[in-house]
């Protein structure tokens, strides 16, 4: 066998033997890596190729089975991309990777509704619509957030109170790290409800600081849900701040 078809043989034979070990690689060594406040992961089976994750927690609360299943024709692009189910309340896409320095997500996209999140929170108002997570970059230094470019899109917003439905117009907001402490920030100038403010997320302490100002085509019936927030400022703005502990 002339030398060159010999090399090339035993390059294939082992990218083969790479590229199966990979795909064996049990699930649970990856999700190990991973470590969300407020978040349960049990019961992992399977490997990086499919599996899935028995009982996703969170705050105590079952979200169900989570499901992911590797795309093998991305492989071809050089990218590691895994489509992640969780019984019927999430789904998407993203891109693992893997450095010297870092690790992380690439072109992540999840959609779930609002019903889902209204029902893992104790709002005294029904979130409804539709909401799209987008991330291009996501890199941890050890459990660190290093950088993040995303966006959440609350796409068809409405609350429902016992007070009637508030239609709002699509909000958006904008996720980054900053000295290693996740943040989210908004500002919309929506037709019935103009908000400011952000919230950031550092270990598992939360801290929201959010402004609103009603417009002259918010709901004279539903002006009464602000009541709570106090008093509002000179321009109109009421202000909502809260902290807390997953």
């Amino acid at each position: 066998m002339p030398k060159k078809s010999l090399c090339l043989l035993i390059v294939v034979a082992l990218l083969v033997y790479v590229a199966t070990l990979f795909f064996n690689m049990p699930g649970a060594v990856v999700v190990r890596q991973l470590k969300l406040p407020g978040v349960q992961l049990l019961g992992v089976q399977g490997s990086l190729y499919q599996g899935q994750i028995a009982q996703v927690m969170w705050r105590g609360q079952s979200l169900g089975k989570l499901h992911w299943q590797l795309a093998p024709w991305a492989l071809l692009k050089g990218r590691v991309n895994e489509q992640v189910s969780v019984d019927g309340r999430l789904s998407g896409s993203l891109d693992l990777y893997q450095s010297m320095f870092s690790k992380g997500v690439n072109n992540l996209h999840l959609t779930f509704s609002g019903q889902s999140l209204s029902e893992l929170t104790s709002l005294p108002v029904k979130i409804q619509g539709q909401f799209k997570v987008t991330v291009s970059k996501w890199a941890l230094s050890g459990r660190r957030c290093q950088r993040l470019n995303g966006q959440i899109h609350w796409l068809q917003p409405q609350l429902s109170t016992l007070l009637g439905r508030l239609n709002l117009s699509p909000i958006q907001l904008e996720m980054s790290c900053s000295k290693g402490h996740y943040v989210a920030k908004v500002n919309h100038q929506g037709a019935m409800l103009v908000l400011q403010g952000n919230a950031q997320l550092s270990g598992a302490r939360w801290q929201v600081d959010l402004q609103a100002r009603p417009t002259e085509h918010f709901p004279k019936r539903l002006r009464v849900l602000l009541d709570p927030l106090g008093a509002p400022s000179p321009d109109g703005f009421y202000s909502f701040r809260t902290t807390g502990v997953f």
